[in-house]
């Protein structure tokens, strides 16, 4: 009686699944359409409502500007002090990490979801996303797997808040001498 898209016959339960699971869908999509709206509100703590409403786990100090999208906001959750950029894109139909002290600039999409080129049926494979604590991906990247911090020397040796932009490889600002620095490049 019915069948799929392959021509093999389908059971009246195996039908069924396929409503149920296309009805999970749309009510899916209609809350991605329904938090997209609520990015374009202008008050940061109100969307932060509405995203921590949705299942979304943002930590203290943590930022999302306007206009980011979500697939699937329960699987994503954001870590203390991160910034999400103007238009970001965050794929949560599979496990996402952002770390603390993150700061991913506009218009960067994360996705944890692509399709499968050698499969016949062209499945859809979802694999986990983990961006590692003080990252920064940059406008206009197209990530899809761990992303991980440009040097090791950041990580281990340096203590500054402003390590991004003051550790360049060969000398660390060190823990509270940053101050200094920054002092001394504004004259």
């Amino acid at each position: 009686m019915f069948k799929d898209k392959d021509g093999r016959s389908l059971s009246i339960g195996e039908v069924l699944g396929k409503i149920v699971n296309r009805i999970k869908n749309i009510l899916l999509e209609f809350e991605v359409f329904l938090l997209h709206l609520v990015g374009c509100i202008p008050s940061h703590s109100c969307r932060r409502f509405f995203y921590r409403m949705v299942g979304i786990k943002i930590g203290k100090g943590s930022t999302i500007h306007m206009k980011a999208r979500f697939y699937d906001p329960r699987n994503i959750t954001i870590g203390e002090d991160t910034i999400v950029g103007e238009g970001a894109v965050l794929d949560g139909r599979a496990e996402l990490f952002i770390g603390s002290h993150v700061d991913i600039a506009s218009e960067v999409m994360i996705y944890n979801s692509q399709h499968d080129i050698e499969n016949e049926s062209f499945q859809a494979e979802d694999k986990p996303v983990k961006i590692e604590d003080f990252c920064r991906p940059k406008v206009n990247n197209f990530t899809r797997g761990d992303y991980r911090p440009w040097s090791d020397h950041r990580r281990r040796s340096c203590r500054n808040p402003r390590r991004s932009s003051l550790c360049r490889g060969r000398r660390c600002a060190g823990k509270n001498n940053w101050r200094k620095k920054v002092k001394k490049s504004k004259l």
